[in-house]
């Protein structure tokens, strides 16, 4: 599995890259890159790495930017302080949005997420490698019209609490799906468990 691993602190590049390697042996970090014009000068200079995270906050501006410059065909884990950019991360190439610290457990879980996601979504035969992760990009996006419909707002930039296990993050996306499917609104403060679960596109594909 090679990894392009997006950073500008890097004493964070060192922390991921050792959880990275304790929870996937098979990792390969291909490359850091650490702003904006790097990344884009890294993406159109080398192969396509079949994994990106990237921080959102670098040190020429967010991340968001480098989608504009070129074309990204990688799928990408978001990293970052604040739950305050998650709708707008899942509106690129994001399947998953950690945030910091990572923890090891979350890490596992994302990766396992890539992972189902290449076999649910992984080229026929015959088939280029980018058709197939498009269809999982414009179910993404699909879900994500749905709720930002339903909310009318994308949020604000209150630091997420840390949920307090899974139950916590399981009534929380419960009780927004409930209000999703009566069609009514709901507080625009919403927890990152609740709106991952919400976009999370392998709950009918596994």
């Amino acid at each position: 599995m090679n990894i392009l691993i997006v950073e500008d602190e890097d004493l964070a590049v060192k922390k991921i890259q050792k959880t990275l390697l304790s929870v996937e042996g098979a990792a390969n970090v291909v490359g850091v890159t650490d702003s904006i014009r790097s990344t884009v000068e890294w993406l159109q200079q080398n192969d396509t790495p079949d994994l990106i995270l990237m921080d959102i906050e670098l040190a020429d501006g967010q991340s968001f930017e480098i989608f504009k410059l070129t074309e990204i065909k990688s799928p990408v884990i978001f990293t970052t302080s604040y739950d305050e950019y998650a709708l707008k991360a899942f509106k690129v190439n994001s399947i998953d949005y950690l945030l910091k610290p990572v923890q090891k457990e979350e890490l596992q879980a994302a990766l396992d997420k890539y992972k189902q996601m290449k076999k649910s979504y992984g080229p026929k035969e015959g088939e280029m490698e980018e058709v197939r992760l498009d269809s999982l990009l414009k179910e993404l996006r699909s879900r994500l019209e749905k709720l930002e419909k339903a909310v009318g707002q994308t949020g604000d930039a209150t630091p997420r609490t840390p949920a307090s296990g899974d139950d916590a993050a399981s009534t929380a996306a419960k009780d927004a799906e409930d209000e999703l499917s009566r069609g009514a609104s709901f507080e625009p403060r919403r927890t990152h468990d609740a709106l991952c679960w919400l976009l999370n596109p392998f709950e009918s594909a596994m």
